[in-house]
């Protein structure tokens, strides 16, 4: 008898991961569930690590918050921890709630301070570098930043091969900023953008459900159960040929779990504490 749980085993790394990002596992809610939750999390509070900045030919910094930007400008590059400077929702450990902006276009915005400040910047934030867009009034003015066209037109003008996500044929939707507002905040809708030279993004972020979800992670939370399943369906149809390598008897208990760890995962067998050279995610 084999036993294997490779779900129950997603599940305890999530107990102990959604701790990073100030979160806790939620059991009145299903696996799936929390792991949306979890991908969300992890998508809106990028990993620290050392980039590249590219700065838009546009950007403008309010002058009352030069002095503030140079010093988020070095920890962006020394690849500091960005997460004081993040939407205030991270603060209120609400990381695992929906940025529409983000889920939509796959833009960012950072505060000039951690206690938070009127003025923030946005920013396309990769594992390897980070495009600096414009400083804007946060939740100031019409349109609000949020539906502002302008950010995506910045991309598109500045590094098309980040924007992501264009399409060719459809034309862009004729959408007000308060139309654009309703649709999103409202309706979970999501729109299709023109840029000035009729270049069309639909959701250059990966879109939004009807139930809120980014839809990126709807599909990446069903990678990882179809990674689970594959595996454990493996694992059980070959049973004697891991009691052989591992030279475990029939009559001995045989356990085979499934480790994870950041984007890494791996099986291990932990009795005799062996990691096994197997790759069950690529």
């Amino acid at each position: 008898m084999i036993k294997v749980d490779f779900r129950g085993d997603w599940k305890d790394f999530l107990e102990t991961d959604l701790a990073a990002y100030d979160l806790r596992y939620d059991p009145s809610q299903s696996l799936e569930e929390n792991t949306a939750r979890y991908l969300n999390a992890k998508r809106r509070v990028p990993r620290n690590a050392v980039r590249a900045i590219h700065e838009s030919k546009e950007l403008r910094i309010p002058e009352h918050h030069d002095g503030d930007y140079s010093l988020l400008k070095r920890l962006m590059i020394e690849g500091g921890d960005l997460k004081p400077y993040l939407s205030r929702d991270i603060q209120k450990k609400r990381a695992d709630e929906s940025d529409q902006l983000l889920d939509a276009w796959g833009i960012q915005h950072l505060h000039f301070k951690p206690e938070g400040t009127d003025w923030v910047l946005f920013a396309k934030i990769t594992d390897s570098d980070i495009f600096v867009l414009q400083a804007l009034q946060h939740g100031r003015g019409f349109p609000a930043p949020w539906v502002n066209t302008l950010l995506l037109q910045i991309v598109h003008d500045n590094w098309p091969e980040a924007a992501g996500g264009k399409v060719v044929g459809p034309p862009g939707e004729s959408l007000t900023a308060r139309e654009m507002t309703a649709l999103r905040g409202k309706m979970n809708a999501n729109f299709a953008t023109a840029t000035l030279d009729g270049s069309v993004y639909p959701a250059p972020g990966g879109g939004i459900t009807a139930f809120g979800r980014c839809f990126s992670d709807v599909c990446d939370g069903d990678k990882i159960f179809g990674y689970l399943a594959f595996w454990q369906r493996l694992v059980e149809a070959n049973e004697a040929r891991f009691r052989e390598a591992l030279n475990i008897l029939l009559r001995e208990e045989l356990s085979i779990k499934m480790m994870f760890a950041s984007d890494e995962c791996w099986l291990y067998e932990p009795t005799k504490r062996t990691r096994l050279s197997v790759t069950p995610c690529q």
